[in-house]
């Protein structure tokens, strides 16, 4: 048997990266941990640091070629959003509706976080493309 962890025989390390993995695991992780601040004002600061993430995290969807997960990161980028939040007018929502969608968003980010592949820059700059 080979010792080799990367297949059969094969010498080659994985020609691919995750970096959303970190930002989209944490930013779940604090929505998770920060349920019980929603009508907290040190809420304002976790919506500014998830909504980062978030954003990070889409970006990395975008060079990975998989844009069909801006679907579910761009709600939430736009949900989170402490800068320009979403007007009372012409709708309300629900202190209901916003515990269940900070339930269903580190969902959508651990989804995002651990599918994501990007392609590894220094393994293209070896192989001249």
């Amino acid at each position: 048997m080979s010792n080799d962890r990367y297949g059969r025989g094969s010498k080659r390390e994985p020609t691919f990266t995750r970096p959303a993995l970190a930002p989209g695991l944490l930013a779940a992780i604090i929505m998770m941990a920060t349920v019980a601040l929603l009508e907290s004002d040190l809420y304002y600061i976790v919506r500014f640091v998830v909504c980062i993430l978030t954003v990070i995290v889409a970006f990395y969807a975008i060079r990975a070629e998989r844009p069909w997960w801006l679907v579910g990161l761009v709600p939430v980028a736009v949900f989170i959003n402490p800068i320009f939040p979403l007007p009372d007018w012409p709708f309300t929502v629900e202190p209901g509706l916003v515990f269940a969608l900070t339930m269903i968003f580190p969902l959508v980010l651990i989804g995002a976080a651990v599918t994501l592949k990007v392609p590894d820059i220094e393994e293209e700059a070896r192989r001249g493309r």
